[in-house]
Order: structure tokens, then C-alpha cells, then sequence
């Protein structure tokens, strides 16, 4: 099978530089210090937000369509809960 893929970039490991507004109010570079300097209740809502908002399962049915068939991820995430929403990825090709 030829691999034909894309990376979702500042999915699930965050990049100042793709989502300036997560970042806003802190001197954090990356999601390692991000919830360092958020209250935890900030943290988790700017998080929530963005997990369910920037790449959807519309935009998995796009990459699908378009013939792509595999979609980069960082290695960096480990949580189960991550790990959980990455097998609900994998389920859609």
C-alpha cells in the first residue's frame, strides 16, 4: 500500500505559533508549560475547546475522500484518554 498522509499539526501536542489565543495571558511556549501558568479551570476550558474544535471527524472524512490515508501524530501523547480518542481516529480508515 502507498502511504499518502498529511500531519495534523497542533492537534494534539499545542504550538504557540498555530493557536497564539491558547496561549494568551502566559509567557508558555508549548503545552508542557501552558498549565503551569493557567488556572486549572482555564486550562481545561481553553483545552476542551480546542480538542473538539480544530480537527473534527469532518475533517477525517475530508482526508478520506481526498485519498489520503494516514494522518502523522506525535508520539509525545500517552494519556489514556488520548490514546482512546487516537483508536476512535484510526477507527475511521
Amino acid at each position: 500500500m502507498k502511504i499518502k498522509g498529511v500531519n495534523l499539526g497542533n492537534w494534539l501536542v499545542l504550538e504557540k505559533w498555530m493557536s497564539p489565543a491558547l496561549f494568551d495571558g502566559t509567557t508558555a511556549e508549548d503545552e508542557y508549560y501552558l498549565p503551569t501558568q493557567l488556572s486549572p479551570e482555564v486550562y481545561e476550558a481553553r483545552i476542551k475547546i480546542h480538542r473538539s474544535e480544530y480537527i473534527t471527524e469532518r475533517d477525517f472524512a475530508t482526508i478520506k475522500r481526498i485519498g489520503l490515508n494516514t494522518v502523522g501524530r506525535s508520539f509525545w501523547i500517552s494519556e489514556d484518554a488520548a490514546m482512546q480518542d487516537w483508536e476512535a481516529v484510526t477507527a475511521l480508515f
